[in-house]
């Protein structure tokens, strides 16, 4: 693939926060949390979609403290977005060969996170190509600019970053 849009979890390294403690950024950090600026490899790549974990249970409205955020080192944002990750529910292996099991298990992560967002970015993808922009756009399918049967992953990364609104961090 020439061109795909490539996620990446931002990693699991963020900081807590917590009111007039720490460094000028309000945030303290525990053990080897790295707060402000814990993003590392590979999720400093300048086109990747970054994936920072958000918060799911207890107010859905933040980043989840362990979530890792920027700056990068270059200044640059990330993650660009945030996908549910704290705590999300999903299968449980049993770990053993040929027996079932239908157990869940909750986990969080940015890992997690990622493919809610990977998920959200196929729906988008499938949107463009069957045409809908058209039918919602006020503009219809002559004002589109982009070759909607074969959108390109900046298209979709733009559309999905265009699409957010600022998140506090937790």
């Amino acid at each position: 693939m020439d061109d795909a849009l490539i996620l990446v979890a931002a990693g699991n390294e963020g900081g807590h926060a917590q009111a007039g403690a720490g460094d000028d950024d309000g945030f303290i950090t525990t053990g080897d949390m790295g707060g402000d600026a814990s993003i590392g490899s590979p999720a400093v790549a300048k086109n990747c979609l970054t994936v920072g974990a958000a918060e799911t249970l207890a107010e859905p409205t933040t980043v989840a403290s362990f979530s890792s955020r920027g700056p990068t080192p270059d200044m640059r944002l990330k993650p660009e977005v945030c996908g549910p990750g704290d705590a999300d529910y999903s299968l449980q292996a049993s770990g053993s060969i040929g027996l079932a099991s239908c157990a869940v298990l909750a986990m969080s992560g940015t890992s997690m996170a990622t493919p809610a967002v990977a998920g959200a970015a196929a729906v988008l993808r499938q949107y463009l190509i069957d045409g809908k922009h058209a039918v919602y756009s006020s503009a219809g399918a002559a004002g589109s600019s982009y070759n909607s049967a074969n959108p390109s992953g900046a298209l979709i990364k733009a559309l999905l970053i265009g699409s957010t609104a600022p998140l506090p961090n937790g």
